[in-house]
């Protein structure tokens, strides 16, 4: 089974800590009260102590607290960005301040195993690729915020087949997710604090 970990945590602490974009279209939100449903649709492995540790630590460099009761992303002191902090504290980020591709892509042949062998490879691929074809990056100069977004709705949507639960409400958010591009699947809270 795929172990989700160094990829899922990245998205995990960035999204969890920001409340979603005031411009996202309602027919783009997880529907109320299907939350919990849909983060468990697709089965995946715990967050490992290492990935969480990674996130934890770089809460701790964040010197404006109130930034999640403003909607904004905590950004750690010395970094341009949560997501390069953490990426950076798991060794996927180079002293350049680029993502490693070489680094992520080892890390995907250890996480993908079994049935998301296949998919996970293609999925990195195709997130790094899209990271590398951006011209203007988002929040992240890295383009870190952009892979791990990739890196989540993928996983999401690729899903196999013996790790996918197939209810109403689960393929209600898959068709969500395809109609609506740059939405998000569900996220669980973490406490990094």
């Amino acid at each position: 089974m795929y172990t989700f970990n160094t990829f899922f945590v990245l998205t995990v602490a960035s999204y969890v800590i920001a409340a979603p974009p005031a411009d996202v279209p309602a027919e783009c939100l997880v529907p109320k009260g299907k939350e919990e449903e849909v983060s468990k649709c697709c089965k995946l492995d715990a967050i490992s102590t290492k990935e969480v540790a990674a996130a934890k630590e770089c809460m701790k460099l964040v010197k404006d607290k109130d930034a999640e009761s403003k909607g904004l992303l905590p950004k750690p002191e010395g970094f341009d960005c949560f997501d390069d902090c953490v990426m950076t504290k798991m060794g996927f980020m180079g002293a350049d301040k680029k993502i490693d591709a070489a680094k992520v892509n080892a890390g995907a042949k250890t996480s993908y195993t079994g049935d998301w062998a296949e998919p996970g490879a293609k999925m990195v691929a195709k997130c790094l690729a899209q990271v590398s074809a951006m011209k203007e990056k988002e929040e992240c100069a890295s383009g870190a915020d952009i892979y791990e977004t990739c890196i989540f709705r993928e996983s999401y949507m690729n899903c196999p087949e013996k790790s996918w639960t197939n209810s109403d409400a689960c393929k209600a958010n898959k068709e969500r997710l395809t109609k609506c591009p740059k939405a998000l699947p569900y996220l669980e809270k973490l406490d990094l604090s």
